[in-house]
């Protein structure tokens, strides 16, 4: 998962508009375009580019992720 792919499902969860509404040449870019197409593909985006259950289950995974903690071990 990429970041940018990442950011796109965070976008998708919460928001109905378009990805990059205001910045349409990031929107449109060979890049974004790509990345979604692997986001459905992956079933985590629909056709319309909704979240799908496993896109839910994705980001509510994300959500319930523990932050790192720094550990001391001996080498």
């Amino acid at each position: 998962m990429t970041p940018l792919q990442i950011a796109m499902m965070i976008h998708y969860y919460v928001s109905p508009e378009p990805y990059a509404k205001y910045e349409p040449d990031h929107a449109q870019s060979g890049a974004v375009t790509k990345q979604r197409i692997e986001l459905v593909d992956l079933g985590l985006l629909d056709v319309g580019h909704k979240v799908t259950p496993k896109g839910n289950a994705y980001i509510e995974a994300l959500c319930n992720m523990p932050l790192p903690i720094c550990k001391w071990v001996l080498p």
